[in-house]
């Protein structure tokens, strides 16, 4: 899967928006493995009651949005965010849409829960990437799974974060999106004596491809006519 259309390397934007860019609603990014592209990560926050005053009488419940681009793998790294909306986007900022925004896939986490192991516990030590729930490396054909080839008979610290300690640029590359998620099941009286299905997961979704929803000119279902 990629982006269409070549990439050159942009400026990412500042961390704190300026007033022009004050939105009151939910801003959300986010990302997709294996594409050409620039790795941004956004998070939503409340504006500080004196500036949200200031956007208007709806300002107290305004909301902006920081960017981050991931530069090198020292920086491409990060844990979900539930409190700031965080979400991820793989971008080609040679192709901008109607509005002027790149092209991207957004990576939209799911349920999921932290690790519960010790940190220094042999299980950590030897999938040490689960010690967050995302991981950006440029594309190696080599490098195939995150905790090494042989986690087993390793003592630890293989993999991604091995891999990651080279500090490679990110920047209009082929990148690799490493998502981590887990799941936790509580046993209840309905899962006895077969459990239902249980769901985990993430969505990978595109955005800014079309100018509008592209199922508004979808004809209606022919029972319709009747």
């Amino acid at each position: 899967m990629s982006i269409p259309g070549p990439v050159t390397e942009t400026p990412s934007r500042a961390q704190a928006p300026q007033a022009a860019s004050l939105v009151r609603g939910l801003t959300l990014l986010g990302t997709v493995a294996l594409v050409v592209g620039n790795m941004v990560g956004t998070s939503v926050y409340t504006l500080p009651a004196s500036l949200a005053q200031a956007t208007g009488p709806f300002g107290i419940v305004a909301l902006g949005s920081r960017r981050r681009t991931f530069t090198r793998e020292s920086v491409g790294r990060a844990h979900l965010s539930p409190e700031t909306a965080r979400r991820f986007r793989v971008e080609n900022p040679a192709r901008a849409n109607r509005i002027g925004d790149p092209v991207s896939y957004e990576l939209v986490p799911g349920d999921t829960v932290d690790p519960m192991q010790q940190p220094d516990s042999s299980v950590r030590q030897r999938a040490r990437f689960i010690d967050y729930n995302l991981w950006v490396t440029p594309y190696r054909a080599e490098e195939r799974y995150p905790a090494g080839e042989f986690p087993n008979q390793h003592a630890g610290e293989d993999g991604l974060p091995a891999w990651t300690a080279a500090d490679r640029a990110l920047e209009s590359e082929d990148v690799v999106l490493w998502y981590v998620f887990g799941a936790h099941h509580f046993p209840r009286l309905e899962d006895w004596p077969v459990m239902p299905v249980a769901y985990c997961g993430f969505q990978l979704r595109p955005v800014g491809f079309f100018d509008r929803n592209p199922a508004l000119d979808v004809p209606p279902p022919s029972h319709c006519d009747h």
